[in-house]
């Protein structure tokens, strides 16, 4: 029990050091389009990582900022995104989208 115990709090350990120090900025291109997308089940920074691994797969898509405990990403991208795209991302990754919006064109 003490060792599956210890396991389990080096696994948190170990995905609380998943978040970079510091991401780089974001540079806003003309033309660049920002895209809210709030979702369910991000716990923690590998769950962060893993939203924003599978985002930047989608064409056009050139960052994303996971943030877990707003429950939210921001995806900025040279073309507009659609909803299904988005969900399909995030839910390849394991988890709910809730509502994608518009933020900037």
């Amino acid at each position: 029990g003490i060792l599956i115990v210890f396991l389990a709090v080096g696994s948190v350990a170990l995905a609380m050091g998943a978040r970079p120090a510091r991401e780089e900025p974001i540079v806003l291109e003309k033309g660049m389009m920002v895209t809210r997308v709030k979702t369910e089940g991000l716990f923690c920074p590998a769950c962060e990582l893993s939203v924003k691994k599978s985002l930047l797969k989608i064409e056009g898509v050139t960052a994303a900022r996971v943030n877990y405990k707003k429950q939210e990403a921001l995806v900025y991208s040279k073309r507009k995104l659609t909803a299904a795209e988005i969900s399909k991302a995030v839910n390849q990754a394991g988890y709910k989208v809730l509502a994608v919006e518009k933020v900037k064109q």
